[in-house]
């Protein structure tokens, strides 16, 4: 071969290696993750705040709300023995008759008690007024406003029951722990998968 002055040489280039992608959120495990994430979040949340105002007495005003449990039958057929209530903060010069309000018993700072108001402070009472639906007579001593927790907003028939069974060994493993393995396990064969297919 003869070396010409025109002659270009040529030189090509190794391909780049395409690096591989992590891959999150791909269903049908990513969607599996989202859900399972979901779970934890709610049954934790169900889980803490409970037993965050049975441990303060009801006074944790993080976002204003609270979650009990209603213990007690006497506010049927309205809110049923294990009923989840959604108790929101108030100002008690809001309170209507007819509203149903959350309140600490006196002197039991731990003891909530949710029923009705019938009657409103007044020249007659120093207090609130409140009956339990069930009750054929008012409550003995009238709620002063200092006690009122809130005004219940939202209740969830039976959705007590799955606090206290959160709180039990085998929910707890069920609704938390479960999930939160398998969201852990999940990312880490995502990541063996992405150390394997990047070094092909």
């Amino acid at each position: 071969m003869f070396w010409s002055p025109r002659s270009k040489l040529r030189t090509v280039k190794p391909a780049a290696r395409k690096r591989p992608k992590l891959e999150t959120g791909r269903a049908p495990g990513g969607a599996l993750n989202y859900l399972l994430l979901v779970i934890l979040i709610a049954a934790t949340g169900l889980l803490v705040s409970p037993l965050m105002d049975r441990a303060t007495g009801g006074r944790f005003p993080v976002t204003g709300y609270r979650l009990l449990v209603v213990e007690g039958g006497s506010m049927n057929p309205t809110i049923s023995h294990g009923s989840l209530v959604l108790v929101r903060a108030v100002d008690p010069a809001t309170i209507a008759a007819g509203d149903l309000i959350t309140y600490r018993e006196p002197g039991h700072g731990n003891l909530f008690i949710t029923h009705r108001v019938v009657e409103l402070p007044g020249a007659g009472n120093p207090g609130f007024i409140t009956r339990g639906d069930a009750n054929s007579s008012p409550d003995p001593k009238p709620v002063e406003a200092t006690d009122i927790v809130g005004k219940v907003t939202r209740h969830l028939p039976y959705a007590g029951y799955l606090v206290h069974y959160l709180q039990t060994v085998a929910g707890l493993l069920l609704a938390i722990i479960l999930p939160g393995l398998l969201i852990i396990a999940s990312e880490i064969k995502n990541i063996i998968h992405y150390r394997a297919a990047r070094d092909k």
